[in-house]
């Protein structure tokens, strides 16, 4: 079996040079360097899924349309690593109003590239949910997923059976029924817009001059508006609380005001159940996190299913 290559073999073979590396602080997901003395980023993905060929696709969408987001300087995916401009900012750590309204900017500057042909052939967004079915059918492969895992922890295993599961049950027949009482078919697609599928000010960077760049598009793809405001709502990094409805009531009304709030209402408990189960993920055999973060996660994901049942409609 042959080894995958290091870090400076990625960067030599996407460079055509040898360079000293720099590792960088990474969220898991990919590991970063800093490339020599220059501004340069090298971002080696996990070798699951399309994230490397994904980001670049976006990146390259992005600069054409001089949106504010890193530059892509070498590799197309193939590799799992890309070379990109290793961008000066800091953690958006206050944010404010104009942080939240830089953040929509960017979501319906998206959206206004919907009907280009660069935009209409980008690849499904990682975990995208286009029509109700796909939702409920995403619902059901993580909870199959939690349990071929075995979660490790038995007050999250007995949460995930005894409430999580019939709570997934309960709320897409609800939500089956509100589409059918709006007319709106399960299995429709009722609107597509290039989503980073990712999107927050988690993933943003305050540039020195105030401004925000936008990174991490490795999950970028066409998706259901819906699930795009939806994860807003839940992730729990995306906006501090004060924002959210900033936000929501703005990108509201630019994907169809009422007709789309009315749609959103019906999904947004679904989206709230998958991250509940994102938050269990933490319970999985494989992932190292510490007691004190699982139990936060597990009274979180408690917390929004309590929330989810009292407020669904």
């Amino acid at each position: 079996m042959t080894a995958s290559p290091g870090p400076h073999d990625l960067a030599e073979h996407l460079l055509g040079r040898r360079a000293p590396l720099a590792p960088l602080d990474a969220d898991g997901n990919s590991r970063l360097f800093r490339i020599g003395d220059a501004p340069l980023l090298l971002k080696v993905h996990r070798p699951d899924g399309r994230r490397a060929e994904r980001e670049a696709a976006a990146l390259r969408l992005l600069e054409r349309h001089h949106l504010p987001a890193p530059r892509l300087v070498a590799g197309d995916g193939a590799d799992n690593a890309l070379v990109m401009t290793l961008e000066d900012g800091a953690p958006v750590t206050d944010a404010g109003a104009a942080d939240a309204d830089a953040l929509a900017a960017f979501v319906e500057a998206l959206d206004a590239l919907s009907a280009t042909p660069e935009a209409a052939a980008m690849p499904d967004a990682a975990d995208a949910c286009p029509t109700l079915d796909t939702v409920a059918d995403h619902l059901h492969q993580r909870l199959r997923r939690l349990r071929a895992g075995g979660l490790d922890d038995p007050a999250a295993a007995r949460f995930l059976d005894r409430e999580v599961a019939p709570a997934v049950e309960r709320h897409v027949r609800a939500a089956r029924a509100a589409f059918a009482t709006l007319g709106l078919a399960p299995e429709a697609v009722h609107a597509i817009t290039p989503s980073p599928s990712d999107a927050g000010l988690h993933n943003a960077l305050r540039r020195p001059d105030g401004g925000l760049i936008f990174l991490d598009f490795e999950f970028f793809g066409r998706d259901d508006p819906a699930k795009l405001v939806g994860d807003l709502s839940w992730h729990p990094r995306a906006l501090p609380d004060g924002l959210r409805e900033r936000v929501r009531e703005r990108l509201i009304a630019r994907f169809g005001g009422d007709a789309f709030a009315r749609r959103l209402a019906i999904l947004q408990p679904l989206f709230g159940l998958a991250w509940c189960m994102i938050r269990l993920n933490a319970f999985l055999p494989d992932r190292r996190v510490d007691d004190a973060a699982r139990g936060d996660r597990l009274a979180r994901a408690r917390h929004d299913l309590e929330w989810i049942n009292a407020h669904a409609l």
